[in-house]
């Protein structure tokens, strides 16, 4: 809902009218796009992209939410993932294997709805972790990365190698199962 209050005041050579007010008028529009839904896809066992370009094009809104809901779970409903997002993109750490759906809302004073609904995004399961072994999960944070991609595989080789080192691992003992 958007509601404006229009005020006309007329003005000629003897000066000014006090204006007459037509109060607040409330208009149930949606914005251009709040039809469509965002895309989201799983990019790793931990980590889903969602891009909403296709319905903030040409909206003019400045802010958004970001929020998302376990498919599994109806009783929390849905859960704030960023707010004030000033993008029409995030890269979210979420791990979904049941899967999620994930909606936008424009951050406009006395708007309320949200787009609609993402299609079911599920993040692949990584394999059974073998009951001799862990699995460890590591973030290093971005200015720690080296200039190597972590996706063609140089930061997982060397930190596979280096932990083989370290431990005193044959070759097959030690595996990277995912980098992202």
């Amino acid at each position: 809902m958007l509601a404006y209050e229009f005020r006309t005041v007329a003005y000629n050579a003897k000066g000014a009218t006090p204006g007459v007010s037509t109060g607040l008028v409330s208009l149930w529009v949606v914005p251009h796009g709040m039809e469509l839904s965002p895309n989201a896809r799983a990019t790793s066992s931990h980590t889903v992209d969602v891009d909403w370009t296709s319905i903030s094009t040409g909206c003019g809104v400045q802010a958004w939410t970001v929020r998302f809901r376990h498919a599994h779970d109806n009783a929390t409903g849905w859960r704030v993932l960023e707010s004030g997002c000033k993008r029409t993109s995030i890269s979210a750490s979420l791990g979904c294997p049941q899967g999620c759906i994930f909606q936008v809302v424009p951050e406009l004073a006395g708007w309320t709805s949200a787009s609609v609904a993402s299609e079911l995004v599920r993040t692949p399961m990584l394999d059974p972790v073998p009951r001799d072994a862990w699995r460890l999960l590591l973030r290093l944070p971005q200015t720690a990365a080296p200039a190597t991609s972590h996706r063609d595989g140089g930061i997982a080789a060397a930190f596979q190698r280096q932990a083989r080192e370290a431990l005193s691992l044959p070759p097959e003992r030690l595996r990277i199962a995912e980098t992202r």
